[in-house]
């Protein structure tokens, strides 16, 4: 009975480590040359406030614009109305004038949270 019991948990440690490593292994794969290019602002929110694409097509009218291009090599800028500074990416987030923020890329559109403000960026 106790022979028995051993292997069953044995076997449950191994089931267990097999899901793990499933889990892993179907994460995304980080690729900077499928998000390289030229992105433009189309959603964001700060707080309360909550800006929709028109919102931002608005703006862009009288020549306020978010927008940022990435390089294949982890490096690109980022355009804040008018003021470009550079940047850097890599699988863990993206980094501006030393401040670092966490995203996800899917479906052509990088999403950027920072201390309670969320940016959608969509490829051109």
């Amino acid at each position: 009975m106790k022979l028995t019991k051993k292997i069953i948990t044995v076997l449950a440690i191994i089931a267990m480590m097999a899901g793990a490593l499933a889990l892993t292994g179907c994460g995304k794969k980080f690729d900077k040359k499928k998000m390289a290019g030229k992105y433009e602002l189309v959603e964001m929110s700060s707080g309360s406030e909550t800006y929709s694409k028109e919102d931002l097509e608005t703006l862009k009218s009288y020549g306020f614009t978010i927008s940022m291009e990435l390089k294949d090599d982890g490096t690109g800028t980022m355009n804040s109305y008018g003021e470009e500074q550079a940047l850097t990416y890599d699988k863990d987030g993206i980094t501006v004038d030393g401040d670092k923020a966490s995203y996800t890329f899917e479906n052509n559109k990088i999403t950027v949270e920072s201390d309670g403000t969320k940016m959608v960026f969509e490829k051109q």
